[in-house]
């Protein structure tokens, strides 16, 4: 995770870090069950990371995403990463059935992708951007969430 411009002082990005620290290492561990052909933790992986992807992106949707979309004119750039947790949930749905190691492949690498430009870029962004207000709106969203 980068630290360049401090916004992992901010509690609410650093807790979403945390999350993407925790997903970053069950990433690793289902790469590893995809090359070992374990199926069976593969899938037992999959839905481990949805079911916390979505708590997760239900947090940043309520929260930072809201937020941004306030005060950004084009919603589409806040969007990207919106359609992204769709697909992220639909690669991950997938654990069912022979190709489950292709989703797998895919979902990993899309997370690992959508992880480093939330990192680098969205939480850079809305640290900067977002007034001491919004983040007390960010705030209540993840408290509302995690209660």
């Amino acid at each position: 995770m980068c630290d360049y411009c401090g916004c992992r002082s901010n509690p609410e990005i650093a807790s979403l870090s945390d999350d993407h620290i925790r997903f970053l290492e069950l990433v690793e561990a289902l790469e590893q069950a995809v090359d070992g052909r374990d199926a069976d933790a593969g899938r037992a992986l999959m839905r481990q990371l949805h079911d916390e992807l979505h708590v997760h992106d239900g947090r940043e949707e309520r929260g930072i995403f809201v937020q941004l979309r306030a005060i950004v004119p084009d919603g589409g750039y806040v969007d990207v990463f919106a359609r992204e947790h769709e697909e992220l949930h639909r690669l991950l749905e997938q654990a069912q059935g022979d190709g489950w190691r292709e989703a797998a492949r895919r979902a990993t690498e899309m997370l690992r992708d959508h992880i480093l430009r939330e990192e680098s870029d969205l939480f850079p962004a809305a640290y900067q951007m977002l007034s001491p207000a919004q983040w007390g709106a960010v705030a209540r969203a993840l408290l509302d969430s995690d209660g």
